[in-house]
């Protein structure tokens, strides 16, 4: 402040340029002000201190002054991190590192497809893709609105019979030798009209 002055007195037509440069000064003053303050209520048991200087600026500090008024500061509470749970790489979740990758997909029916048999009769075809490992003994399953059906082959190619009217779902699945689920398709979702004929009654 004494530099304001002094400034004014030497070259007063400077006034303005010289008391805006001061504000700028007393802005970054406070701001370096509260900027210490956060830093010592970060401290976990902290003293902070409260002190006005001649020029009315107010001054935060954690060293203590004749002239200072101490600030109770409650203690901020500990952080303990969360503990984030393992999971399993997709590597992990289908097999070893022997385990062959495959890509299952049912070909037909198309997923929302009508199919229309009165016998009940629904022909499902899928792709695997690498082939099946013989010598692991890879077989394929096949489920139908979640429940296997019959036992494992190394067919992609299934006929389901009596299924019921109405709206199915059915997937198909690699699994290795103890039936062990290694790769399931998409499931596909079909809708199966049959249509009830009448016979008339003999007279």
């Amino acid at each position: 402040m004494e530099a304001f002055f002094f400034a004014h007195y030497l070259y007063p037509s400077n006034l303005g340029i010289v008391a805006q440069q001061a504000g700028l000064a007393y802005a970054l003053l406070m701001k370096f002000h509260y900027l210490l303050l956060c830093c010592v209520v970060m401290t976990a048991q902290a003293e902070v201190y409260r002190l006005v200087d001649k020029n009315g600026n107010v001054i935060f500090s954690d060293q203590p002054h004749p002239d200072a008024e101490k600030i109770e500061i409650d203690t901020l509470p500990s952080y303990t991190p969360v503990a984030i749970p393992e999971t399993l790489s997709e590597e992990q979740q289908e097999g070893d590192a022997d385990t062959p990758r495959y890509k299952v997909t049912i070909l037909t029916p198309a997923n929302d497809e009508t199919v229309r048999n009165n016998a009940g009769l629904v022909n499902i075809n899928a792709k695997v893709t690498p082939p099946l490992d013989q010598d692991r003994n890879d077989q394929l399953t096949i489920k139908l609105d979640g429940q296997t059906l019959g036992e494992p082959s190394t067919s992609p190619n299934f006929t389901l019979s009596e299924v019921e009217r109405g709206t199915h779902t059915v997937q198909v699945v690699v699994v290795d030798k103890d039936k062990k689920a290694i790769k399931s398709s998409i499931a596909v979702t079909f809708h199966l009209q049959r249509i009830a004929v009448q016979r008339k009654a003999p007279r």
